[in-house]
């Protein structure tokens, strides 16, 4: 699960922390300004399970195909872990924030899949 929470609303984001979500990312409106948005996830706890149990950061996994029962296997091999790893520093509250649009880059890259692709046809 995830939640978009502007920085300056500090009485939801303390909800929101209460409530189990960590913040992971910060990143700048696309409209431009100084105000940015912090991206809170909260994680399933099999996923957790299943990250201590290979050795990987539970928010590399969130998104990878070895979330999915009886595909944990996928965690052994690090081109997988790496294609579908948080591709952002951890989050500081200070730092600097990213542009929404690299968050964006991030999602379509683990939406992709093969529907996405006209088939090939060999006969031509």
């Amino acid at each position: 699960m995830a939640l978009h929470i502007s920085q300056k609303n500090k009485a939801s984001r303390r909800v929101a922390e209460k409530a189990g979500f960590k913040p992971v990312l910060k990143m700048a409106y696309v409209t431009g300004g100084t105000e940015c948005s912090i991206l809170y996830i909260k994680i399933n706890p099999r996923i957790e399970r299943l990250a201590r149990q290979y050795g990987r950061r539970p928010i590399d996994v969130m998104n990878s195909p070895a979330g999915f029962q009886g595909m944990g296997h996928y965690l052994l091999s690090d081109g997988i872990v790496e294609f579908y790893g948080w591709p952002f520093p951890p989050f500081e509250e200070n730092g600097r924030s990213i542009n929404g649009f690299a968050f964006d880059d991030f999602t379509a890259r683990i939406n992709l899949s093969p529907k996405n692709f006209e088939p090939i046809d060999d006969d031509k």
